[in-house]
């Protein structure tokens, strides 16, 4: 079980960290106008490796969901009910929008090709949705 935890961890990280070299790159790309330097194709590359690393993520909710569900533990058992249906139900299913559902958007080429698309779904995945709400959830549910 730990080694799962261990690689949802890389994984959401590395997610976050894409989603935020999204930013980066769409600002520098207009604030500098390097249009001709970092095209449409890199975001399409990049957007590509978000879908992947979001797909892998939704494998490993689902493995540590199983775990949980059938662990000896009760206290283990407890705070997973806790997470989906207690008090902060409403911050689970934005953490999991955030890093699950936003990004799936990607399977369509038009919205993986739309700057704007990219920058919304970056910032969902990064700022709020993804990364700081599940802090959120660990703390609050525990």
């Amino acid at each position: 079980m730990d080694f799962v935890l261990d690689i949802y961890s890389w994984v959401g990280s590395v997610l976050g960290v894409l989603a935020a070299i999204e930013v980066w790159m769409l600002v520098v790309r207009k604030l500098f106008k390097l249009e001709k330097h970092i095209t449409i194709n890199r975001f399409e590359s990049i957007n590509k490796g978000v879908l992947f690393l979001s797909l892998i993520l939704g494998a490993l909710f689902f493995v540590v969901m199983i775990c949980q569900l059938r662990s000896q533990p009760v206290i283990e058992q407890y705070v997973f009910y806790n997470r989906i249906l207690g008090k902060y139900y409403w911050a689970y299913i934005i953490m999991l929008s955030g890093k699950l559902v936003f990004p799936q958007l990607y399977w369509f080429k038009t919205l993986r090709g739309n700057l704007y698309v990219t920058f919304v779904v970056a910032v969902l995945i990064n700022l709020d949705i993804g990364v700081w709400i599940e802090r959120f959830i660990i703390l609050a549910s525990s």
